[in-house]
This record gives structure tokens, sequence and C-alpha cells, in this order.
């Protein structure tokens, strides 16, 4: 017998976004793996059916909407419940204190960006409900790594669960740029995202001021209800003709947007996971993207960057066909790995059958090497002063006598592994990622937290790798300690770790599980040579610092 699954998501087909695209694609994959598919969403003016591409849909109206989805979870009707929204709208609460029948699995995705989490992060009683509703389903998703959904679960106590954002490719409708009348060697800076202040066009376009006369900005966006937010953004686009603007265009055609486009940009003040970049990757094509994009921070093939840093990173883009082609590859690459449906589709169908995701999605070892070396080529040239990661390094490394760490010679033999942590105080930590990412093969030296500065010193300079699973403070200043003894740092992707490791040229992360960090040790073990010599490049940009002789 088929099993019946429900989406809950507040637009749905024929309205067109990203939350639209991503669930259309979803019941269809869904419906096509054999499932029988249900979407309950808001009733929609256009709407002249009630299924769409083998999806049935309940559309209801925004008064019944909370009690429908409550009733339609409590009925016993269906296998499986997604409940997909901000938690600032309706749909998440629906189900708040409700003990759904034993054989419905209730799955809840709230789309936590840095935006809309800045509004409620500091109100306690709305955290510890949204906390509840979450642990008391069979999964709490994230669509990213380390994003403000995955840190608002790790500090609430909820164990997230990362299930990555995925898209298809339309077939593209014809030429776009004859359809445009753009030259062929025009530089094409595409821009897709619907009118709404989250967007921030006005920013993207003010960023963009005296573009050379062979650059042409290309905005595709369907006006919306946001009235004040369109107005505003017809006005600034008056004030620069050059600008090609589209109010909105079919999949068919956004796909040859991006097929003629030579590089993708998105400015938002707050993303879940784009589809806009995820269909950019899709069509090999790098891509440009501020910090609060959510789930671009976890993409390889392209940037992130603050506002003032798109223009330096676009002249460098513009300027070089082959960093284009190399970027364009890596962003596919990391596509089909881990964002194409027929690998994220075992993901939901591991979550619909057993409750359980039985997976990573982690692009291999050799992909996050080969942007490493992209990153590494280009330097630091068009990355803005000031950014958090350098900002976090000089914080920690203000803490440490460094006087005590200094490389003393350079080390041989068999890669060694060690780890920072009091193991009775941090049983999470050891026993869903130390323990896993040892597994049979590696070994791993153990260094109190409390240490003193001279143990910790000789402690670092016997290992070679750090493995850091915290983003606690100890863990970091360990980090910036490590940096000083050559120590390569292999650490989760997380907060603040995040943030201090990614730039780092001794410095690795990966998914916070035992099997992503257990993978990572095996490229560690296999290239002892290079990751010693990047930990050693990595302690003399520190010692630099400490020197005040670098930012």
């Amino acid at each position: 017998m088929r099993k019946k699954i429900l989406i809950a998501c507040s637009h749905f087909w024929p309205s067109i976004g990203g939350l639209e695209t991503s669930m259309g694609q979803l019941g269809g994959e869904l419906v096509a793996a054999g499932y029988d598919v249900s979407v309950m969403t808001l009733a929609f003016p256009g709407r002249s059916a009630d299924s769409h591409e083998g999806v049935a849909i309940i559309s209801v109206d925004m008064p019944a909407f909370q009690h429908a989805i409550r009733a339609a979870v409590a009925s016993g009707a269906y296998d499986t419940c997604l409940l997909i929204q901000d938690p600032l709208g309706t749909i998440v609460w629906s189900v708040e204190q409700l003990a759904p029948p034993a054989h419905t699995r209730v799955l809840v995705q709230p789309i936590i960006n840095e935006d809309g989490y800045a509004r409620w992060k500091d109100k306690q009683d709305f955290r510890q409900r949204l906390a509840a509703i979450l642990k008391s389903s069979t999964a709490a998703l994230t669509m990213t790594k380390s994003g403000p959904d995955h840190r608002f679960m790790r500090e609430a106590g909820v164990e997230p669960v990362y299930l990555p954002n995925a898209s298809s490719q339309a077939v593209p409708a014809g030429d776009f740029r004859q359809q445009l009348g753009i030259p062929a060697d025009r530089f094409v800076i595409l821009h897709v995202a619907n009118l709404y202040w989250v967007k921030n066009h006005i920013g993207l376009i003010d960023a963009l001021p005296d573009m050379p006369a062979n650059w042409q900005l290309v905005m595709i966006g369907t006006p919306t209800g946001a009235t004040d937010c369109v107005a505003a953004v017809q006005a600034k686009l008056a004030s620069r003709p050059e600008i090609k603007y589209i109010p909105g265009l079919p999949p068919e055609w956004v796909s040859a947007a991006m097929r003629a486009a030579d590089v993708v940009v998105l400015a938002s003040h707050g993303e879940g996971s784009p589809i806009t970049l995820l269909e950019a990757m899709s069509h090999g094509k790098p891509w440009l993207a501020t910090p609060q994009c959510g789930a671009a921070n976890d993409h390889l093939g392209g940037f992130i960057t603050d506002l003032p840093g798109f223009m330096p990173r676009l002249r460098q883009l513009a300027a070089n066909r082959a960093l284009r082609k190399e970027l364009g590859e890596i962003s596919r690459a990391h596509w089909s790995e881990c964002y194409a449906w027929p690998v994220v589709l075992r993901g939901w169908t591991d979550l619909i059958e057993t409750g359980r995701l039985q997976r990573s999605f982690e692009p291999g070892a050799a992909l996050v090497e080969r942007m490493r070396q992209v990153r590494a080529a280009l330097g630091d040239a068009a990355v803005p002063a000031g950014n958090a990661p350098e900002a976090l390094l000089g914080e920690f490394a203000r803490r440490i006598d460094f006087g005590a760490f200094h490389v003393d010679a350079y080390r041989e033999g068999p890669v060694r592994f060690g780890w920072v942590g009091t193991v009775p105080e941090r049983p999470d930590e050891v026993n869903s990622l130390l323990i896993p990412a040892m597994g049979s093969r590696h070994q791993m030296a153990i260094l109190d937290e409390q240490a003193a500065p001279a143990q910790a010193a000789a402690f670092f300079q016997s290992i070679d790798v750090l493995l850091l699973t915290s983003e606690q403070d100890y863990a970091l200043s360990a980090a910036v300690a490590a940096m000083a003894c050559g120590v390569y740092l292999l650490g989760v992707r997380q907060g603040r770790l995040a943030e201090l490791l990614e730039r780092q040229p001794g410095a690795q992360l990966a998914a916070p599980s035992g099997a992503a960090l257990h993978e990572a040790m095996n490229w560690c073990s296999g290239n002892g040579a290079e990751l010693r010599r990047r930990g050693y490049k990595q302690a003399q940009q520190v010692a630099l610092r400490a020197a005040g002789a670098a930012p």
C-alpha cells in the first residue's frame, strides 16, 4: 500500500518563489518514488486545479489554516507529515502540544534565517516553546550546517538533522542573450529574487555603481504584495537604466538566464537555503553571496562576502575566464554530489521509512581541496578587512602566551591526531563525534582543557592534526594555540568555529557527524606532508599577527 505524505507549506503552485519551487520538486520526486503526496497550503486566487504534477493540493483559507494542519496531523490519515515554514508563521505552531498517532512521523523544518532569527532570538518563551515542538517531532530538520537554524537547535538542546535543499534543472527555453540583445562578449551578472525587502535589491544596485561598459547586470524578480518595496526598487531602477530588470520569468527562461550568465549573485539580508544558488551551481556557474544567505555558507564554487566586497570579487571574475570556468566546475560537482534530487531524495526516504537519516551530505575531500587551492591562488585581496574570521582570530590570539608556543622541528612519520577536552564533562561530543571519528583506524591523544600553557605547548608540538568538536571558548583558544605550533586543524562546521577556520590555510571543516569527521581524518592520514606544510605556513601567519606585523 502506498504511503501517504502530507506537506504543509504556506505557498504552492501556481505561486512563484523559492519555497514553491522546492516543495513542488520535492512533491514530484516523492510521487515518482511511489508515495501518495498531498500539499496543504493557503488558498491562492490563481489556482485553477486541485492537483499539480501528481501532487494533490488542499487549499485552505488563512483563518482555518493552522487548525486544518493540526487536524490533518492528528487524523492518522498520513504516514509522514512535513511542516515547513519560518517560525514567525503559523505552520510549525499547529502541532504544539499535539501527540500524533503512533504511526505518523512528524518532520519539522523551521526556516530560520538571520533576518528572522534576530526578531526572536532573545525571547525566551518563544525559544522554549519552539524547542519543545522540535524535541517532540520525529526529526527537526535544518537546511544549513552552521546557520541560525543549526545554532538555535544546538543552543536549545535539540538534535538537528541536516538535510539540504535540492534543485532540478529546467530545460532552457532558448538563447537568453539573443532574446535580450546582450552581446556574447558581455560579462553578465544575474540576480534572481522576488521583490521583498529581505532580498536587498537596492543594496545590490548601490554596491555596483559605475559598472564597466562591458558588464551587464540582469535582475529577475516578480513584484510582490510588499508594495513599498516594489515601489522603492522600481524607483532605484529608474535611476540606473543600464540595468536590465525583468518582472518574473517561468522556470525554463530562468534556466536560460542561468545558462547565459557569467556569475550569479545574491545580496539578501536573510535566507534559509536559496534555490537560486543551487540552480546556478547546477548550471556550472560561479556565485557570490552575502554572509546572511544561509546555506550559501556551505556551498563550494563561489564566494561569501559583504556587499562592499562584491565589486572586487566581480572584477576578479570578469578578468579571469579560467577562474570562472574552474569555479563553475566546482559548483556543478558539488551540486551533483550533494544537492541533486537523486542524492537528497534518499535522505527524505530515510526519514519517511525509518524516521532517521542514514547518510551525510558532504562534498568529497578532493573537491574541498580543489576549492581551497582556488582560494589560495587568489589570496585575500578581495576579502574586506575586519571580517569575522580575522576578528575571532585576533580575539583568541590576545588570550594566549605565545612565549610557550613555537615550532621546534618539522615533524615526520605517521600523522598523529589530538583532541582537547575534559572527557567526563563532554559525553555528547565524545560519544557522538570523537569515538565515531576515530573508528577502528585512528588513535587520539587527549589534552585536558584545563592544562597549563607549558603542557599544552608540549601536546601541540607532538601532534599533526587537532580535532575540534566544539565552538566553546576553550576550543577556540586551543585552535589558535595549535596554529602557533604548526598543527593542522580539523573542525566541525559550526558557529564561531566555522567562522574562525573558514579561511585559514591549515584547516578544514566537516559536517558535525562522526562519519564526516572520520572521512576527513582518513584524508589527513594519507596527506601528511601536505597538511604539515599548510600547518607550518599557518604558524608563520599567526606569529606575524602576534608580533603586530600582519593584520
